[in-house]
């Protein structure tokens, strides 16, 4: 049997690696009882994992239905208008490519999508880059953004609201705000424990069924936040 020598107790150390602000605030839900603090950071982790794994879902979900709308819609477009047939991010007769911190996600998206430049012949041109990749490439904060009201009349009117048919245009940018605000603090390891995780997961599911009754079905079905909030310690 392997022993192990313990020089001071393990919740102590632990606690000084992680550093007292951030256990401040499981020490405080626990009375200051580093072992229940502990416990309740662990499950802290564990079930912001659980809904990672349903935001995960509903993100790619989100992603591909905007980039499916959007290439049929702009294809038409440049169809009709000769224009060269290039993806809808490169498009520069879609308003949004006005707006400078919508060229920037562009941009950054390009730069991690794109390949190592080639030593002879160099980048990769941006139209040769993977549509796939570069939709993979946006942050949930930009697919939430191409619902705000700035969109309203060049994306949302002639495009989206067709790909979200029940849902409009004002409550779809505030659910996946909510969303978007958890996700950036599970992403962050910021503490969730004291929050209504039940309400906010049902807010998750009834938001991914409102897009896709499919999707909330997978999303319920395959959860374990429920669970894990039955063993809250």
């Amino acid at each position: 049997m392997l022993v192990v020598t313990i020089y001071r107790p393990v919740s102590t150390e632990v606690t000084r690696l992680l550093s007292t602000p951030r256990m401040g605030p499981y020490l405080a839900a626990c009375g200051n009882k580093r072992t229940a603090a502990l416990k309740l950071y662990a499950w802290n982790l564990d079930v912001g994992d659980a809904f990672f794994r349903g935001i995960h879902y509903l993100e790619v979900a989100l992603r591909n239905t905007i980039d499916e709308a959007l290439t049929q819609w702009i294809a038409a477009e440049q169809r009709s208008n000769g224009r060269p047939l290039v993806p809808w991010y490169l498009d520069t007769n879609l308003p949004f490519q006005q707006v400078p911190s919508t060229r920037r996600f562009v941009t950054q998206a390009l730069d991690r999508a794109r390949p190592a430049p080639d030593p002879v012949t160099g980048p990769v041109p941006d139209p040769l880059v993977s549509q796939g990749k570069v939709v993979a490439e946006f942050t949930f904060g930009f697919w939430w953004s191409m619902f705000s009201a700035a969109n309203n009349r060049s994306l949302w009117q002639p495009c989206l609201r067709h790909a979200f048919p029940h849902y409009g245009r004002h409550r779809l940018h505030s659910d996946l705000d909510a969303i978007r605000e958890l996700r950036n603090r599970i992403g962050h390891h910021e503490p969730i424990h004291h929050r209504d995780l039940d309400a906010q997961y049902q807010h998750l599911v009834a938001t991914a069924e409102r897009i896709n009754p499919k999707l909330g079905w997978w999303i319920d079905s395959t959860s374990r936040v429920s669970i894990l909030l039955d063993r809250k310690p």
